[in-house]
């Protein structure tokens, strides 16, 4: 390999001779103390020390220097092709917009406070960008109330002024309705007075798009946008669909509220319609990169209010709960508001006593009258009823019990103390967010606090608190988290980004990835961050002639390229929730602090809990359906079960929870103990029905998702018919179905399938439904012979028995008289406790199905059931 590499390194000599073929100048060269091209290259491949190969050495920071440049080449020449294409294709579209100032000045004039100086910055930055011929892409940064919304309004109302529209992009149905709220009480005032001094001939109107939005309401609302009637459309991710967003007459600007709740792909269907401003307190670690690329700027909104109130931010382990709720108690009376954020909404063994619901039954029993509950499973009528008795002034309800449901979009100003259980179960900008609901306005009349408080409970318990086993010794408590820490020493957005960017890695900078290690050769941002700027400044010269005595075709210039040549795919494991919009659609993320929506595509990364089981996962895509298909081949697997006899564990996910009415969006099924069997898995786009929000936010799966990604019923199940087939007939020569084995008599040639789900009679019913609905069965159940499918079992009641757990009992060298069995049997509390761990992606068919199949072999059961 040593005289391989001196080869090349000496053939590279031939091509690189330096310095007149270096394409960096000497003076930057001499100023920054680097070596030339080659002798950096020398440097790294026959390092003379280990210091030649340190990240900060002279070699190391002038390649990675060399890489920036060169990804940076690469991706402005893209971007460029791409927009010169756009233009070309939009017969030279004109972005301008120029308003004339006056809907935005008589909303100055009214506003019930004074504008701050960083906002008036920000809005001209906003208006000179908006008034360029070119599309804007601009940040608004600032820490939850510093006024990054009123800043967007004027946006809007410049595009008012010259004839076009906007919409609003919130991420939840509670910040949508509370932007309309907030757009329409401003809208009101700008028409009142403008129809008194200039009586205009229209007043501004504002409307709400939501998936609740359906039927003749829906299309009159998408009408009177495309006849120019509406001025602001604001919608959650109803509005990112195609046929919505070609309603528009003459879209001026978009705002993406809370960009880093939306994903790349699905920021991108709308920011590459128009100029786009996104406004984030806390911006996730590619967009604190993205700022440095051409034509993405950000405006930084820096004083707060005078009605925003200071926030002390408090660590205090789990221990200390009940003194927490014992402080509360002394503030209740004083009309103090209090948010409380659990980590989950169900009982979990992992973190008992924290979830929503817990919580919510403990604090009511203390507080009775004063506890209001809210998470994203409840209705839209019942999320509005617990926000509106929590946010009013003189209501009794002073406690607000919630999942991360409030983590944008919940004004309640009066607020004064937030509690976060299991912080340490949280991401920086989710703690970052929710720390903002409190503060935000004047306190009530009768409050002692002089400040609000964010107190954030981490778990200080020991692993083992069994004092027999310790032999008395009391544990110590657990240390506080570092990444709580950061939380505590600053409230600064952008700092808590960095910190992000430390943590969790910056993502692909030039790819799609949001977060995650970048693939480079040489660079690392987290050591050569410092670079990007400048290489970024250099690519541009050098592209725009610039650049002395090198230009963009010069062959010192194509080298620099060659070396590092540009991304030639995606990366392999992509979040659904970050919407990439690419045709791979089902995998699992085990990220324990992100929301089980969240869906990507490496199982083998991804899935913690099958990680030792899985060696290889390949994808491929049935050209007949247009159906992605998992071939996971698994480590051989101990489990002997009848030969003649195929258990299929089958999961769907569905639009809601009444088979007659709702539909099947996600089908997946895997044979148990056949890992050379693929796993099937199939999205449905359901004709003539909108998908249910919350459905939205409980899988991930969004309208738009499924209709890029998914087919209709009928393809699914001739799709799954032919995977049912293959399973009833396997190839492999002696096995069942083969001529020395015949499996089932009466269908010679083929084998019996039994088919296992988790509360079976759900899966199987809505399928019953779909089948007769799609006019693929007459009856319940007749379609089953078709499909040698000979029985259906329900694991609960598989599971219900209590002898079957004594075998797992021995197992784990419990006494007779020691309780071990399930109080409860939800395929996520049962995952937990014969397993000790979440399931990895829940509320995804695929997760479903390789959890219950975790369940069946674990040790103790599957020797039993």
């Amino acid at each position: 390999m040593r005289l391989v590499i001196e080869a090349s390194l000496l053939q590279l000599s031939c091509d690189i001779t330096d310095p007149p073929n270096d394409w960096m100048l000497p003076e930057v060269r001499a100023e920054r103390q680097w070596p030339t091209l080659l002798q950096a290259l020398q440097a790294v491949h026959t390092p003379s020390s280990y210091d030649c190969l340190a990240a900060n050495s002279p070699a190391r920071s002038r390649l990675a220097f060399d890489e920036f440049v060169a990804q940076f080449l690469h991706q402005i020449e893209k971007d460029q092709a791409k927009n010169i294409n756009d233009q070309d294709m939009k017969n030279q579209l004109n972005y301008a917009v120029i308003g004339t100032g006056h809907y935005t000045a008589i909303l100055e004039e009214n506003l019930p406070f004074k504008l701050t100086h960083c906002q008036r910055t920000a809005m001209d930055e906003v208006w000179k960008s908006m008034a360029h011929n070119s599309k804007m892409s601009r940040l608004i940064q600032g820490d939850v109330g510093t006024g990054k919304t009123v800043v967007a309004i004027m946006a809007m109302l410049r595009a008012i002024e010259d004839g076009k529209q906007a919409a609003m992009l919130a991420p939840t149905e509670i910040l949508a309705k509370q932007h309309y709220g907030v757009i329409s009480k401003y809208f009101e005032t700008v028409s009142d007075i403008a129809e008194k001094s200039s009586g205009m001939s229209r007043r501004l109107r504002v409307e709400l798009i939501t998936g609740n939005v359906k039927g003749k309401t829906r299309e009159q609302l998408l009408a009177d946008v495309n006849n120019g009637l509406i001025d602001v459309l604001v919608g959650t991710t109803a509005l990112i669909g195609d046929v919505v967003a070609d309603s528009f007459r003459s879209l001026g600007v978009v705002i993406i509220d809370e960009e880093q709740r939306f994903g790349v792909g699905q920021r991108d269907k709308l920011a590459s319609r128009t100029n786009t401003i996104f406004t984030t307190a806390t911006p996730i670690p590619r967009s604190l990169m993205l700022l440095l690329e051409d034509g993405y700027t950000v405006s930084t909104l820096i004083t707060k209010p005078p009605s925003k109130r200071p926030i002390e931010t408090v660590l205090l382990g789990s221990s200390a709960t009940d003194k927490i709720i014992e402080r509360i108690s002394v503030h209740l009376p004083y009309k103090s508001k209090v948010f409380w954020v659990a980590p989950t909404l169900y009982p979990s063994d992992s973190a008992p006593g924290c979830s929503v619901m817990e919580r919510y039954e403990h604090l009511s029993a203390l507080f009775p009258g004063k506890v209001a509950l809210l998470h994203g499973q409840l209705s839209s009528e019942e999320k509005q009823a617990a926000m509106d008795s929590f946010s009013k002034i003189n209501s009794e309800i002073s406690i607000l019990v919630a999942t991360t449901v409030v983590e944008v979009g919940v004004d309640v100003p009066e607020s004064s103390i937030c509690v976060i259980d299991r912080a340490e179960n949280f991401g920086l900008s989710q703690l970052h967010q929710i720390r903002g609901r409190i503060g935000r306005g004047k306190p009530p009349p009768e409050e002692i606090l002089e400040k609000c408080f964010c107190v954030l409970i981490y778990n200080d318990t020991p692993v083992s608190d069994n004092m027999n086993n310790l032999g008395g010794v009391v544990p110590e408590p657990l240390p506080t988290p570092p990444k709580l820490q950061i939380l505590q020493n600053t409230s600064d957005g952008f700092t808590i980004a960095e910190a992000d960017l430390r943590l969790r890695g910056p993502g692909d900078l030039f790819g799609i990835q949001q977060h995650g290690k970048a693939d480079y050769r040489v660079a690392s941002l987290m050591d050569h961050l410092h670079l990007l700027k400048d290489a970024q400044h250099a690519a541009t010269q050098i592209l725009d002639n610039n650049y002395p005595h090198i230009s963009f075709t010069d062959d010192r210039v194509i080298t620099l390229r060659s070396l590092f040549p540009a991304p030639t795919s995606a990366p392999t494991a992509i979040s659904m929730k970050k919407k990439t919009e690419l045709s791979v659609s089902t995998s699992i993320r085990s990220d324990k602090t992100s929301k089980a929506s969240t869906i990507l595509l490496s199982l083998t990364e991804e899935f913690p809990s099958t990680q030792e089981k899985i060696s290889k996962t390949s994808v491929k895509k049935s050209v007949e359906t247009n159906k992605l298909l998992i071939d996971m081949r698994i480590s051989k697997r101990n489990f002997d079960h009848q030969e003649n006899v195929a258990i299929v564990l089958i999961d769907c996910e569905t639009s809601g929870l009444y088979p007659h009415s709702d539909r099947i969006i996600q089908f997946a099924a895997k044979v148990l103990g056949e890992p050379s069997v693929e796993v099937f898995s199939s999205y449905i786009t359901p004709k003539d029905f909108a998908l249910p929000e919350f459905i939205t936010e409980l899988t991930g799966i969004t309208p738009s998702f499924l209709k890029k990604n998914g087919g209709t019923f009928e393809e699914t199940w001739i799709l799954l018919q032919k995977w049912l087939e293959n399973v009833s007939r396997t190839d492999n020569g002696s096995g069942p179905g083969s001529p020395d084995n015949p499996g089932n008599p009466g269908n010679p040639g083929r084998r019996p399938i039994v088919v296992i789900a988790h509360n079976s009679p759900f899966d199987t019913k809505f399928l019953d439904f779909e089948l007769r609905r799609n006019g693929f069965s007459q009856k319940p159940g007749d379609w089953t012979s078709k499909v040698n499918i000979v029985s259906f079992v329900d694991s609960i009641a598989l599971l219900r028995g209590k002898d079957i757990w004594m075998e797992r009992k021995k197992i784990l060298g419990l006494k007779s008289n020691e309780v071990h069995y399930p109080p409860k049997r939800g395929l996520g509390y049962l995952h937990e406790f014969v397993l000790g761990r979440p399931i990895s992606g829940a509320h995804n068919a695929i997760a479903d199905c390789i959890a219950l199949e975790d369940i069946l072999e674990s040790p103790g059961l599957k020797e039993v059931w």
